[in-house]
């Protein structure tokens, strides 16, 4: 028999396995009406191939993209593990990327990990992990498309170790020393457009130094977001889910603390100077480039312009996100705890445990030595 499938654009054929005219009516009839029932229930009845899932799923992410659900390093980031599925399976499968999805046994991705470490011996188990979390929630997505079945979603049989501290290199002083840098540089003659870039990065980095901010969720900040200035140095700011990686809208209190030596720059508060000073009156965002538009693009430029002006004082390898780094690390050394810090910083308290626990570990040692216990005493 063959069907045409009109709603998946292609004909589903099936042998009968009769020569009785008769017979073949009936067994046609019944097959019809079970196709039918799958239709109804939302079913794919001819399983496409692999290659037409990581298309679909990809248009999916760039829907997401586009409706500002995630934001562009999660998409590259995404498309990226999902290539490297993609790429896995295309070596893996017998026929490749044109095998059926209704072929595929979940099982197979238990060989992805060696995959990996043939092509990158260095690459850390919990990062192969995290790629297969992302490649295993495309599968997810298409079993719930009912393009195929459970079997199909990847299943792997080993553990990640726990991510080492990697960030106790990133000093508090090192940090503070890019804005004293920044500071000089930002004041050096250039053109009007050029000094204003560099304006706008120094203030981004002080902000991210003195809220534990991210990047993005600074350059994303809308006039709107920022409340009134009160007490001299605090305003209050919402930080929407949108732009940020916890999806959870969180409004925190913005001060003009800097962590650094107890001379740094602490007599106004960074965010303000530049939304009254500086920042174009027109604009939606707070941080915006000369034409009033986002100002991720000419941020990024101008931070990599900056770096190559640090490798002279050996700070070419401080990122913007060094800023972060020295926020947290501040605020654990003088005694803050990680839950508070977590709910301020929109992360978890597993990662501040994780990546600072040269810190926290250091602090905790401390309270111990300073509380003993005395056997018999309340």
């Amino acid at each position: 028999m063959r069907v045409y499938l009109k709603s998946e654009g292609r004909y589903f054929r099936k042998g009968l396995g009769t020569h009785d005219p008769v017979h073949a009516e009936k067994l046609a009839q019944h097959e019809l009406i079970r196709l039918l029932a799958r239709q109804e229930s939302g079913q794919t009845i001819l399983s496409p191939s692999v290659a037409k899932l990581v298309q679909e799923y990809l248009k999916v992410i760039q829907q997401h993209l586009e409706h500002k659900e995630i934001r562009k390093p999660t998409y590259k980031n995404t498309c990226h593990r999902i290539g490297l599925g993609r790429d896995f399976l295309a070596f893996t499968l017998k026929t490749g990327l044109q095998s059926k999805l209704s072929t595929v046994d979940g099982s197979v991705f238990d060989g992805y990990l060696a995959w990996r470490k043939a092509k990158r011996p260095e690459i850390r188990r919990d990062v192969v992990h995290q790629e297969l979390a992302v490649i295993k929630r495309m599968f997810k997505w298409a079993v719930n498309k009912r393009m195929c079945g459970e079997k199909t979603v990847p299943k792997y049989n080993f553990r990640a170790e726990a991510e080492k501290a990697t960030r106790a290199d990133v000093g508090i002083e090192d940090a503070y020393n890019v804005l004293v840098h920044a500071d000089k540089w930002r004041m050096e003659e250039t053109t009007l457009k050029q000094s204003y870039y560099r304006n706008l990065m120094f203030h981004v980095l002080a902000v991210m130094n003195c809220s534990g901010c991210r990047t993005g969720e600074i350059l994303n900040l809308s006039r709107a977001d920022v409340g009134k200035l009160y007490d001299d140095l605090l305003c209050d700011v919402k930080i929407h889910g949108t732009n940020t990686k916890s999806k959870k809208t969180r409004t925190i209190t913005v001060g003009g603390l800097l962590s650094g030596p107890s001379n740094a720059f602490r007599n106004h508060n960074w965010l303000w100077e530049w939304l009254i000073k500086h920042s174009l009156k027109d604009a939606q965002y707070v941080f915006s480039d000369t034409e009033g538009d986002h100002a991720e693009n000419i941020f990024n430029k101008t931070h990599g312009q900056f770096r190559k002006y640090l490798e002279q004082f050996g700070l070419g390898h401080m990122q913007a996100y060094s800023q972060r780094h020295a926020f947290i690390s501040d605020r654990l050394r003088v005694g803050i705890s990680p839950t508070m810090i977590a709910a301020h910083c929109g992360t978890s308290i597993r990662m501040i445990s994780q990546t600072y626990s040269h810190i926290t570990g250091l602090e905790a040692s401390k309270e111990i030595a300073k509380k003993p216990y005395v056997y018999g005493v309340k």
